[in-house]
């Protein structure tokens, strides 16, 4: 009996020539999604509410830059700076300065500061910017967007600085006559007006208070994992708002670490790779793990063919620089990391840059750096290191020598300056460092406690 009750449930009919079996129970979906994807729901549904769109309405100038020096004789990364000035914001007239014209009519304070240091180093002033907007009507703006996400139970947001700096005085957190930031949470119809508590260029990171107290149902803080815990291969997740999407949700892996992008920030920051997709409008958003803690700002992209499309290659600055910008950015205002962050008080040089005869003669390594000065009252000079003697001319090129060389920092190689400077500014201020110095030939080891070191000039 209890085999012709077996054979009739799993009986097969055959109805217009369709082979309909009967017996076999629908999908219980929820049972059937894949523990991946159970974790990716749960992490949506917990954190999203959180991550907001950050509006940006800023005055926008016109004006034209005329170049005595030949467009293409600039140097490389500032053409490329000038071609991704935004669309109708400005234009170039690539011609001579006609004989005669000054170069006192422009503006240069309201150009980003990278831009500007640039430009200034161009030879004999061979630029002019003129601005103005025709026909004497209203001042146009120009919008810009990104995205953020609550980082306190006060509700303040953070996002990056290049999301609301065409909105900002040059190096102030305070607005430009006529700009408006604005939040936007998902679900809600009204955008929230924030103010710009502080912001970090260096790290190019930002902090916002909304002008109005929030009572948001689901809004919590997201919580702050521990970056130098991030490993290549754990799952990552981005939020954010890609050309203006709403509560965008991309999952991928993380790719790498410690990569550094020149274009990102003002200092080597090492960031975290990832596959997840990111776009234009996901800068300031979080990148999440697994347990929906933030382990990166999505910040960047290597663009694809079409100049803005993802390729595959994201970059998030870790969460562990932002929980150590968290107080200078609270106490508001304009912040670079060279008036707050510790530092030996030396000038140095790549010894990478030296001809190989030169290093050979003078025994310095292969790799390391030279130290060419070393700063009055600095911890360095508190240690006893030494700075440059003399200089080496080759090819008319000279090269600081008779100083000391660090080639590893608490046992870890360092190749470069800015492999110094990373694992420098990774400390706080009272945090003592070995040196491992080669001098006159010989290595020696020489702690050093870093302090906050005023910049000279």
């Amino acid at each position: 009996m209890k085999r012709a009750l077996l054979i009739l449930m799993l009986a097969t009919l055959v109805v217009g020539g369709l082979a309909i079996t009967q017996g076999v129970a629908p999908i219980d979906e929820p049972r059937a999604l894949l523990e991946d994807e159970r974790n990716t729901v749960e992490i949506v549904r917990e954190f999203s509410p959180s991550v907001v769109a950050v509006n940006v309405m800023a005055p926008i100038r016109r004006g034209d830059f005329r170049f005595r020096l030949p467009f293409d004789l600039l140097p490389e990364d500032l053409r490329e700076r000038l071609e991704r000035l935004p669309d109708g914001g400005f234009h170039f007239d690539i011609l001579p300065l006609p004989e005669g014209e000054s170069d006192e009519d422009f503006s240069f304070e309201d150009l980003p500061e990278d831009l500007r240091e640039r430009l200034e180093r161009l030879p004999d002033g061979g630029f002019r910017f003129d601005f103005g907007w025709p026909f004497g009507s209203e001042q146009p703006r120009r919008r810009g967007s990104g995205s953020g996400f609550v980082i306190d139970e006060q509700g303040r947001l953070v996002t990056n600085y290049h999301v609301v700096q065409s909105a900002l005085l040059p190096r102030s957190s305070e607005l430009i006559e006529g700009a408006e930031i604005s939040v936007s949470f998902p679900g809600v119809d009204e955008p929230v007006q924030v103010r710009v508590v502080g912001v970090n260029p260096s790290f190019d990171l930002a902090l916002l208070d909304p002008l109005d107290d929030l009572q948001l149902e689901g809004v919590a803080p997201l919580v702050l994992g521990d970056s130098d815990l991030v490993e290549v291969g754990q799952k990552a997740v981005a939020i954010g708002n890609p050309f203006g999407l709403a509560s965008t949700v991309t999952t991928g892996i993380v790719s790498a670490v410690g990569r550094t992008l020149p274009s990102v920030g003002q200092v080597p920051i090492p960031m975290i790779q990832t596959d997840a997709i990111v776009n234009p409008g996901n800068s300031g958003g979080p990148l999440l793990n697994s347990s929906g803690e933030v382990v990166g700002i999505n910040t960047a992209i290597v663009p694809g063919r079409s100049g803005t499309s993802f390729a595959g290659v994201g970059f998030a600055i870790p969460s562990n620089l932002l929980r150590r910008s968290l107080d200078e950015l609270l106490a508001g205002g304009f912040t670079e990391v060279f008036e707050t962050r510790p530092r030996i008080g030396i000038t140095v040089r790549n010894l990478l840059s030296y001809p190989e005869a030169v290093r050979q003669s003078l025994h310095l390594p292969d790799e390391g750096v030279m130290v060419v000065e070393v700063q009055a009252g600095g911890p360095g000079e508190a240690v006893g290191l030494r700075g440059a003697s003399f200089t080496v001319n080759v090819d008319d090129q000279e090269f600081p020598a008779g100083g000391d060389a660090i080639i590893a920092v608490d046992g870890e190689p360092v190749q470069s300056a800015s492999d110094l400077q990373e694992v420098v500014f990774s400390h706080e201020p009272g945090d003592t460092v070995t040196l491992a110095v080669v001098r006159d030939g010989e290595q020696i080891e020489i702690p050093v406690t870093l302090e906050i070191v005023p910049r000279e000039g």
